[in-house]
């Protein structure tokens, strides 16, 4: 780190940057303790036992800390982390223990963005330079998607975001839609988030739209326009289906306050159905259920830990979400029937069921490269407001987990296809831990718009540069990876779907600290992975000098037989009267 103001304003709140003789205590009773120095810098919290390797350090974020706990009176501070660890810390003195907490509690919920790591380290400096990965143009999408010219356009009408904020400055469109019928729409939808296509299927033409709710009001006004835009979407002598995310009388009660949902009187070809997912409050309601059940020291029997379990209600939001991606999937690509996917925002649970269902239907979302690329048009240039659901400030009360449950979903679908993903879960670890704290800028803010204003392409590094690295790709590479070009057709049975434990049941291990746990069984696989490649490839040599043997054999033999051929020959002609007797033993 470089010394700049927002770092001197930062350092004047260590009340206390060093304190021996500090217990780090794992959250299960039965674990061991391990003594050692607390170190408190400006972006770094540091835990040291000073008789190990240097690499068996804690060493975390402070931006990582979700809650500092501290009993009044106690000298036990408790850690909760926003990946789900918790690490507890005996202070042998109050005042230190006091210092420590209100250290803690400053500089793990920044004032402002601009206080953040990924602003003032230098560590990454050097992969700004380029995002690490070619993520494909919106030209590239169009060619891919093998979008027809005479039926679809790439428009810049909102070039500097003139029309939507929270969209990418370049979108494909109906080519018959003129980038002044955009404007309308775009008055008429929430936040002027009008009807953008995210994918085209490239055999029967059917189209994933994404959008935010119509502005109908409880007059149920009409924008001839939007009926323009959205038909004009549809193939030829087809129908469409809307899929509003939410219950259906949720979605009236927003038609009562000035939304809504399409009228079937004014959008004739398309068919509307609700998915009936809940809303970031209910499912950050549902994740505090589900985490307090997971460091419940006090469970005592599988029965409570289950019934604990179910009233989270974690798993039926993840239920809903698979069966909402999998109706898409069914209907674009077995019905050749094109979807418009919003909730009311449409900022967050349409670009879950948007991108899970792009995973089930194109193999290359299914790459690494493809799945960062998703995640980058998708979340991020789609407008997800990650520093507010993240909480990336101290200031954010609209706090929801909407990108972990679409991880959640993912990780679901990479259980029951484990041959099709290029990634394995690791992956999934690291998305979910750089979008809350990272030392990369990737994630900050909320919009588009925001990121390009603030600079972040020079002014932090990237995470995709990062993950781009050939130690990282070897991390996070499934090594039974086998191309699956079909499209996916999940199960959503209630058996399918369980609780993802390597996210959700982590625990304190000062040995496991410097890698992730989840590392262990995939290095596993990969070294066995490596071991059968190896195999492979002796028996495919032994199988080639066998073959050339063989080859060779067979050559001598045809040699020796033609020249027994030719002797045989030459007895004929010179004794004719054994050639009876010789023709059948010769073709024999």
């Amino acid at each position: 780190p470089f010394i700049d103001m927002a770092m001197e304003e930062l350092s004047e709140h260590i009340q206390r940057s060093v304190v021996d003789g500090v217990k780090l205590l794992a959250p299960r009773v039965h674990e061991e303790q391990v003594e050692g120095t607390l170190c408190i810098s400006v972006y770094y919290l540091i835990f040291s036992t000073r008789r190990r390797a240097a690499e068996d350090e804690l060493t975390v974020l402070h931006t990582a800390i979700d809650k500092v706990e501290c009993k009044s009176g106690s000298t036990v501070v408790s850690l909760c982390m926003k990946d789900f660890r918790r690490f507890v810390l005996e202070l042998s003195a109050l005042e230190e223990c006091q210092d420590v907490v209100a250290s803690l509690e400053r500089l793990s919920k920044p004032e402002r963005l601009q206080e953040l790591c990924a602003f003032h380290c230098t560590g990454g400096r050097q992969e700004r330079a380029g995002n690490g990965w070619h993520f494909p143009t919106v030209e590239e999408l169009f060619q891919r998607w093998h979008c027809p010219e005479e039926k679809w356009r790439i428009s810049h009408a909102n070039k500097d975001f003139m029309l939507c904020e929270s969209y990418p400055e370049e979108v494909i469109v109906p080519k018959c839609v003129a980038d002044d019928t955009l404007a309308a729409v775009a008055n008429f939808r929430h936040s002027k988030r009008f009807p953008m296509l995210c994918f085209h299927h490239r055999y029967n033409n059917a189209v994933l739209l994404r959008s935010s709710q119509p502005l109908c009001g409880p007059s149920h006004k009409r924008c001839r326009e939007d009926v323009r835009l959205l038909n004009a979407c549809l193939p030829s002598l087809s129908r469409g289906k809307v899929l509003d995310v939410r219950p259906q009388d949720v979605a009236k009660q927003h038609t009562s306050r000035g939304g809504g949902v399409e009228e079937p009187s004014h959008y004739p070809q398309w068919k509307v159905e609700y998915a009936g997912m809940d809303p970031p409050s209910t499912i950050q309601s549902s994740l505090s259920k589900l985490l307090d059940a997971c460091y419940d020291t006090a469970l005592n029997s599988s029965s409570s830990w289950f019934n604990r379990l179910e009233s989270s209600q974690w798993l039926s939001h993840v239920t809903k979400l698979l069966q909402a991606a999998r109706f898409v999937t069914l209907c674009i690509h077995q019905d050749a029937s094109s979807v418009l996917v919003h909730g009311a925002s449409g900022k967050d649970a349409s670009l879950q069921i948007t991108s899970l269902a792009q995973v089930l239907l194109d193999p290359h979302c299914r790459t690494i490269e493809g799945f960062l690329g998703l995640v980058q048009r998708e979340w991020l240039d789609c407008g997800h407001p990650f520093s507010l659901r993240h909480a990336h400030t101290r200031h954010t009360r609209d706090r929801a987990p909407v990108f972990l449950l679409f991880l959640d979903a993912l990780w679901q679908v990479m259980r029951q296809f484990a041959l099709s993903f290029e990634f394995n879960e690791q992956l999934l670890h690291i998305l979910h831990q750089h979008s809350h704290f990272s030392t990369h800028g990737t994630f900050l803010y909320d919009t588009p718009k925001e990121r390009k204003v603030q600079n972040l392409a020079n002014r932090t590094s990237s995470l995709w540069q990062y993950l781009s690295s050939p130690s990282v790709l070897e991390l996070v590479k499934n090594p039974l990876y086998h191309r699956n070009s079909s499209v996916i057709i999940i199960s959503v049975h209630a058996l399918s779907v369980t609780l993802w434990k390597k996210m959700y049941l982590r625990k304190c291990d000062i040995d496991a600290i410097p890698t992730n746990p989840t590392l262990s069984s995939e290095q596993e696989l990969q070294q066995q992975n490596k071991q059968l490649r190896e195999q492979l490839l002796r028996v495919r040599r032994d199988m080639d000098s066998a073959q050339a043997d063989g080859r060779k054999l067979l050559h001598e033999m045809k040699a020796h037989k033609c020249s027994v051929h030719v002797g045989s020959c030459e007895v004929d002609e010179a004794r004719p009267e054994e050639k009876s007797l010789q023709l059948p033993t010769m073709y024999s």
